[in-house]
């Protein structure tokens, strides 16, 4: 019995049956542990494929938007070599011409925002007061309802001393007062961002609902509450005060003849006479008048030439536009800030400028209609009841043409509509032309 019974424990514990059953769970085992390794080695795959192919329609966008800004800045180049003289808007119709553009599997569009409306090609800085020049005497009229002091402070920003403007200024001592003291630059304010470290901007007032400060109306800022910033869901950009403030714009550089500007502390009267076509004794005396305290080229306007001498003419108003246009007062590497392009300043600007003058702000803005423009301040003596002091005051904040522009590039990828974004701030003020400012979003 005991025999019988240790062969049957026997033949129970080595069952074809069990062997059979622990092989079918090993063999489903290892098929589940296949799988999986196959199906995350497919995951990883799929996932390196998406993220390469984002990767160069990412590229294709960003070659998109850099070939936009290239033609751009081609465009300004060639005009500044090659001006039209007679035409105020020859430029921007060259900027629209470009403002659209394909590549291989990628496009661009350039576009800016003003006055509740959308336009072609890049944003004229010249259409904003530069807050560094002559002109912030306007800043009061211009922004609105600003704190107590903002004005005092700006001023105090930039100026080189430490003393405070007025009795609400701010200087050294109260920066270094923060947390994470800074002082204050005490020079020419370099970019919008910089604004809002001068005491009493609030970044709200300053950005508006452009809160990456391109010009362009995003969706993100057209879309009330969804996505920040908060905005009036109206289709118009708000911009705050960086819609009517700039520190970019630039003075005299590009001429109507294409030739470089001619200095009237060193240029010789020959040359002069030549350039804007007026006699050696003519330029003989403007020369000299140049080196007078007082003179500006603004004053020939009411005092054409000081003609002491019976056979010196004085200048004509031909004459006086041409050196308006070709020379200046000042070296070249001596920066001037930007006066207002009259041509494409904002029409509520040009109110805020000139308050108690309605009928000469509406002369003014039928006289840019026209199709050519306004090509030289010396035009606006055609307006009624317009005096030759009044254009010279206009002439100190006000020109005809424009330097320095930002250009909103958006390169789109045609295959998945992805996108990218160059902001640039270009001045043509020399040649090559210059970029002052430049990111990417």
């Amino acid at each position: 019995m005991v025999h019988t019974k240790f062969k049957h424990l026997a033949l129970h514990q080595g069952s074809p049956t069990q062997h059979r059953g622990s092989a079918i769970l090993v063999v489903i085992w290892s098929l589940t542990v296949g799988v999986l390794i196959a199906s995350s080695v497919q995951i990883f795959a799929y996932r390196q494929a998406v993220q390469g192919a984002e990767a160069v329609q990412r590229i294709q966008a960003r070659w998109a938007a850099r070939a936009g800004l290239e033609q751009t800045i081609a465009a300004m180049a060639d005009f500044t070599e090659s001006p039209d003289p007679n035409d105020a808007w020859a430029m921007t119709r060259a900027f629209d011409a470009v403002a659209d553009g394909q590549t291989n599997n990628a496009s661009w569009i350039i576009r800016h925002h003003i006055d509740g409306q959308t336009y072609l090609g890049p944003m004229d800085e010249h259409a904003k007061l530069n807050v560094n020049g002559q002109a912030r005497q306007f800043l009061l009229f211009l922004l609105d309802s600003p704190p107590v002091g903002v004005p005092e402070a700006i001023e105090d920003w930039i100026d080189e001393d430490d003393e405070i403007t007025g009795l609400v200024g701010a200087e050294r001592d109260w920066y270094n007062g923060f947390e994470n003291p800074y002082d204050p630059r005490n020079g020419p304010i370099q970019s919008m961002a910089e604004m809002e470290l001068i005491a009493g901007i609030d970044p709200i007032d300053l950005r508006g609902e452009d809160w990456n400060l391109n010009n362009r109306l995003d969706s993100s800022e057209n879309d009330a509450l969804m996505t920040l910033p908060a905005d009036e869901p109206d289709g118009i950009l708000d911009a705050g005060w960086s819609q009517r403030l700039t520190p970019y714009s630039r003075g005299w550089g590009a001429t109507l003849s294409g030739l470089p500007r001619l200095q009237l502390i060193e240029v010789l009267p020959e040359d002069l006479a030549d350039r804007v076509k007026i006699t050696t004794s003519q330029a003989e005396q403007l020369i000299a008048l140049s080196q007078s305290d007082g003179f500006s080229l603004e004053t020939l306007i009411t005092t054409p030439i000081n003609a002491s001498g019976d056979d010196v003419e004085l200048l004509t108003d031909d004459e006086i536009a041409n050196v308006l246009a070709e020379c200046t007062m000042f070296p070249s590497y001596q920066v001037q800030y930007g006066k207002l392009n009259i041509n494409t300043v904002p029409e509520d600007l040009l109110s805020d400028m000139f308050p108690d003058d309605p009928m000469l702000v509406d002369e003014i803005i039928r006289m840019r209609r026209q199709s050519q423009g306004i090509t030289s301040m010396m035009e606006l003596l055609d307006a009624p009841d317009m005096e030759r002091e009044d254009v010279e005051q206009m002439s100190y904040y006000l020109d005809t043409s424009s330097n320095v522009f930002t250009i909103s590039s958006i390169g789109r990828s045609d295959l998945s509509g992805l996108e990218v974004e160059i902001i640039a701030v270009v001045d043509r003020s020399t040649l090559p032309v210059r970029i002052l400012e430049y990111r990417e979003e």
